[in-house]
């Protein structure tokens, strides 16, 4: 240490002196200076400059950098000959250099000298640190999205500026040319990718990554498995397992895996749900070569089964160049899987209007059906699976058919399973009266709704089979519509994939003191349709904004 103080003394003399020299001899060390800091060019003063080429300068901390004159992540000698330039000059000739200016008071000075002296000492005696943070930036996608609201993405804890684009992808290099710090909006449904920089700063990492949004129809997003994370308004319904699970046993006869991995595709291969869970009558599917023939044969299987036609058979590609072609091109095979869910029931005896009143904080005029005070002939078909407020709850109604109809108000969970086993949790645990008693309320609004998913995440996707062969995923395509109102409920489920192979009643009395219970699905509420001793249910939905599920009159 006392030999570093030695050599700090004897460089502090060493270059005072050297200065007086160049002023006293009057020589200029540096051509470039600007009367004003406007005026003055960093690119000239490097171009005029005999040091070392420009690198970035990212290596130094901005604490010292500014002592690095010739950017070249060093501070020695030659930076210190550029400031004896600007200082000479300012002292000779009143010409004003910023550059040499550290202390900001529009003079070139030995205070200046100082403090570049400082950062010298630093960097020759290793005493500062180049250690970053990590960015603590997250984008999410906006969970508020709708037609008031068209942001796709929200920001938190984002250390420096973000910049967006929904075309390219951002880096280093590109995220001030390519990207803005607006964010993106959605306009209506369709597939978003957004990609992100946060540009960071002297104490935390720069950061960057991508978002990609599913789409949505009318603010309802279909999600393909149980297990995938929903947000405000989603559906499920199972008939795209079945065809995936299909493509999975049937067709390439192993997981299906991409590079990089999809995580809704991980969810995919775990066949979370399968056709034991529906009855046959429920459902029909089937797979076979892409021909005009399996067209014929779809149209006619559904047409006698449910006395239906499609809605997204005609979706897909049925040209000549789409079609199985097995006959002539050796070791190639095109395949196309399908499946239709579709139901309709009714409650064992009907629910009455119950008028217009409030969803959650924000929807007025909303219809709803249920029991009103006084009105119980329908509560036996009611059963409750737990009780703990009129904010949290769990009820079940059963219908003519083997279905069952059950509402869970504010669910909790991120995912369709992960509410459906709160609910069920709840359900176990709970120790109160099940029955729908006199003086117990009901009332749940109106549902009606059609969306439609195409994959675009699977399109066009190749993936390896084992041992040598290549399958690709040419479209993939999906459709739910659900209804609900007093009498009961109908829902109708599509989907296909495209792809190509190389190689309890209520009691008669109520005791007295009975406090009643409000089942009001005036908030937001998951709904789960299954059938009777099953163990999943085979339709999910989450209402949050009720004006995506009932048109509401002004």
């Amino acid at each position: 240490m006392q030999l570093s103080n030695i050599f700090c003394k004897k460089l502090l003399v060493s270059l005072i002196v050297f200065s007086i020299y160049i002023y006293t001899q009057s020589f200029c060390l540096s051509n470039v200076y600007a009367k004003s800091p406007q005026e003055f060019s960093t690119e000239t003063l490097l171009a005029d400059s005999s040091d070392t080429p420009v690198i970035e300068m990212e290596k130094l901390p901005k604490s010292i950098s500014f002592a690095d004159l010739n950017s070249d992540s060093k501070i020695t000698i030659s930076d210190f000959t550029l400031w004896i330039g600007y200082y000479s000059e300012f002292a000779r000739l009143g010409k004003y250099n910023p550059l040499g200016d550290y202390n900001n008071d529009n003079r070139i000075s030995i205070s200046d000298f100082s403090l570049w002296l400082e950062a010298y000492s630093s960097y020759a005696h290793n005493t500062y640190t180049t250690s970053l943070k990590d960015n603590p930036v997250s984008i999410k996608l906006n969970p508020n999205y709708s037609q008031e609201d068209k942001s796709l993405v929200v920001v938190e804890n984002s250390i420096g500026e973000v910049y967006f684009s929904t075309e390219t992808e951002l880096s280093d290099v590109n995220y001030k040319t390519a990207g803005s710090t607006t964010i993106p909006t959605g306009n209506g449904s369709g597939n978003y990718t957004v990609f992100w920089y946060c540009a960071g700063n002297d104490i935390y990492y720069s950061k960057r990554g991508k978002l990609v949004i599913h789409e949505v129809q009318d603010g309802i997003a279909i999600v393909p498995t149980m297990n995938d994370t929903v947000t405000a308004d989603s559906t499920w319904c199972g008939t795209f397992q079945l065809v995936w699970n299909d493509m999975k046993n049937e067709i390439v006869k192993q997981d299906v895996v991409f590079t990089p991995q999809l995580k809704m595709v991980e969810n995919l291969n775990k066949e979370d749900f399968n056709e034991s869970m529906l009855s046959e009558e429920s459902y029909y599917k089937t797979f076979g070569l892409k021909t005009l023939e399996l067209k014929e044969e779809i149209e006619n299987g559904i047409k006698k089964k449910f006395n239906i036609t499609s809605d997204i058979l005609d979706d897909f590609d049925w040209s000549e160049d789409a079609l199985d072609h097995s006959d002539s091109v050796d070791g190639s095979f095109r395949y196309f899987l399908y499946a239709m869910l579709y139901k309709e029931f009714n409650y064992l005896r009907s629910f009455r209007s119950q008028g217009k009143g409030k969803f959650g904080e924000n929807y007025d005029d909303v219809k709803y059906f249920g029991i009103g005070m006084g009105d119980q002939l329908a509560g036996g078909q009611m059963y409750i699976l737990y009780y703990k407020s009129e904010d949290d709850f769990a009820i079940m109604v059963n219908t003519d058919t083997n279905d069952e109809v059950i509402f869970y108000k504010n669910p909790k969970g991120n995912t369709f399973n992960e509410m459906y086993a709160n609910m069920n949790t709840e359900a176990n645990n709970y120790t109160g009266d099940k029955s729908f008693n006199l003086g117990d309320e009901f009332k749940a609004p109106y549902l009606e709704f059609n969306v439609k998913r195409n994959y675009s995440e699977l399109k066009n996707k190749r993936f390896p089979i084992l041992p040598s062969g290549v399958a690709e995923i040419y479209d993939a395509i999906q459709t739910i519509s659900f209804y609900l109102d007093e009498n009961g409920g109908k829902i109708k489920s599509e989907a296909g994939i495209d792809v190509e192979v190389d190689i309890s009643p209520a009691p008669d009395d109520i005791p007295d003191g009975y406090q009643p219970r409000y089942f009001y699905l005036d908030d937001t509420f998951t709904i789960f349709l299954r059938e009777k001793g099953k163990e999943k249910p085979y339709f999910a939905s989450l209402i949050n904004d009720i004006t995506k599920f009932q048109t509401i009159e002004e």
